[in-house]
């Protein structure tokens, strides 16, 4: 009886740990389609495989022992275990299942055969190297957010429109589609920002929309945003990836193609270009027009948003030279329905 349980505790985590490795191979192998990683992970499996074979338990004598019809566990469901929000979540949970299931084979095959453990060791400390290869080179949130850069952008300041809080604002902008919201405030004071800030997060949050604070990396820490915009006279982008990791989303306003190129060059995972039409919100900057968007094409590689002056009447012209996204403020702040103008260009893009 005593052996049996061993025996079984043995074919459950064999079975944990080859579970999880396929499906963080299939990931590797279908999505990021690294030929060399995923060979990496086919030899982990066959090698417990092999490991298992050498324990002389043999695969009858493990499938005799397994009762899963009265396994006590299978019945145990926590909350979480239905719950995943992106590919880095799937690769984490199992990540940890093949570790703790190599951790759990490691001390219960000593008992079938002295210094057995040793393999599993091995294997589990080869699993911790290559979490933190994928976590931290190729599945990184900003990298995850990438393919989520496009279509509408709505840029928000109070200062543009004094009828609606923040929290108003925010609720009828994704209630019309919009999946991508900025915190543009200049005036307030940071309390006051934070204060705004923490409900506008929890909303994009519940909603699955990314939020992004204007110029401010200590308020997109502060409010663990999704990501900070930058101008052409904020901290370089090299810098701010060295404070915020690849944790966050680094955007840069562009005006010409010699900074576009030099924003991708440094490492900003999208750029807005313009303005493309006149815009009372920058008078200043000459519009370069939706021409511009062409040239960008083949020269820029990041996602990028055309932005200034575009609205309903001019968007398919935008959207005809190129651009995958569009960044707005006056066309939502102004109108009359924000939900309805959010509504309106969200289709028009789509």
């Amino acid at each position: 009886m005593k052996k049996n349980g061993i025996f079984r505790i043995i074919d459950a985590n064999l079975n944990r740990t080859l579970e999880g490795l396929r499906i963080i191979e299939e990931i590797v192998r279908f999505i990021l389609q690294h030929k060399r990683l995923t060979n990496r992970l086919k030899g982990i499996r066959h090698k417990v495989k092999d490991a298992i074979e050498k324990l002389s338990i043999g695969e009858q004598r493990l499938l005799i022992a397994r009762d899963a019809r009265r396994d006590v566990g299978v019945s145990v469901y926590l909350e979480d275990e239905f719950l995943r929000s992106d590919l880095r979540d799937i690769l984490k949970v199992n990540f940890k299942r093949v570790e703790e299931s190599l951790r759990v084979l490691e001390e219960f095959t000593k008992l079938v055969k002295p210094h057995s453990g040793f393999i599993f060791k091995k294997l589990r400390f080869e699993i911790y190297s290559l979490e933190k290869q994928l976590l931290t080179s190729y599945f990184t949130p900003s990298v995850l957010h990438i393919t989520r850069l496009s279509g509408l952008y709505v840029i928000f300041d109070q200062s543009v429109r004094q009828d609606r809080t923040y929290s108003q604002i925010a609720q009828e902008v994704i209630g019309g589609g919009a999946r991508i919201l900025q915190l543009r405030e200049k005036e307030l004071s940071d309390r006051e920002v934070i204060k705004i800030g923490r409900k506008i997060r929890d909303l994009t949050r519940v909603h699955k929309a990314l939020f992004i604070v204007n110029n401010r990396m200590d308020l997109c820490l502060a409010l663990d945003a999704d990501g900070v915009h930058l101008g052409q006279d904020d901290i370089p982008v090299g810098l701010a990836r060295a404070i915020l990791g690849r944790e966050k989303i680094i955007g840069i306003s562009t005006h010409n193609l010699r900074q576009a190129i030099k924003a991708q060059h440094d490492g900003a995972d999208y750029i807005s270009v313009g303005p493309i039409f006149q815009t009372h919100i920058k008078p200043n900057l000459k519009p370069i027009g939706v021409n511009f968007i062409r040239k960008m094409k083949d020269k820029i590689k990041i996602p990028f948003f055309a932005i200034g002056g575009i609205n309903e009447g001019n968007l398919k012209s935008v959207l005809r030279a190129g651009a995958k996204g569009i960044a707005v403020i006056s066309a939502v702040m102004h109108a009359e329905n924000i939900g309805q103008a959010t509504k309106t260009l969200v289709k028009l893009i789509k």
